[in-house]
């Protein structure tokens, strides 16, 4: 998204997760996505934090920035950013252990990954997104991650029904909405 976002061309190259390709995982060994690899170096770059950092430090004449120049604000934003990478990788691990059938150590693994989410999403609640931003113009990076995991709880755990306990987080996705790269990069359900 952050690529429709800042108008930043590439190539998207579908995976099946289940069965990568050998092209795939020839540059990409550990065979995660997202992955990205760069057109003029041939770096790939896995791992969402690392293919922010790797756009916000490739880009030419800083057209495309990602992090705030501000120091104290950058580590603020990264932070939250972190916090809902960190959200993200237990919805996907908890999705993952739900298609197992279910037996004690399962159960045990899904009431962790369902602890640090809630945790973590009690974090953000009392630290982060207390005021809406004014437009999409205003949006950090930490406000884009909210939205993806937003409507990635509402993909792989719908039945925690965040808009229960965060409507303003609602404003944000509405928002998010109306920008048309956020519609064309959102995933087939």
């Amino acid at each position: 998204m952050v690529l429709e976002r800042l108008q930043i061309s590439y190539d998207l190259k579908p995976v099946d997760l289940f069965h990568p390709t050998e092209e795939f995982l020839k540059v990409n060994p550990l065979g995660l996505v997202p992955a990205l690899q760069d057109r003029l170096s041939g770096e790939v770059f896995v791992d969402s934090d690392l293919i922010l950092e790797a756009i916000h430090e490739l880009s030419p004449g800083g057209i495309s920035r990602i992090w705030p120049e501000d120091p104290v604000i950058r580590r603020q934003v990264r932070r939250t950013s972190g916090w809902i990478s960190g959200i993200l990788t237990a919805v996907v691990a908890r999705y993952l252990e739900s298609l197992i059938p279910q037996d004690e150590e399962h159960v045990g693994w899904m009431k962790e990954h369902e602890a640090n989410i809630l945790r973590t999403l009690e974090t953000l609640r009392m630290t982060s997104f207390r005021v809406e931003p004014s437009s999409i113009d205003a949006f950090s990076q930490a406000d884009w991650d909210l939205v993806v995991m937003l409507e990635y709880l509402d993909l792989r755990w719908p039945e925690l029904q965040w808009r229960k306990t965060d409507p303003n987080w609602e404003k944000w996705l509405d928002m998010a909405q109306k920008a048309g790269f956020f519609v064309e990069s959102k995933p087939p359900a």
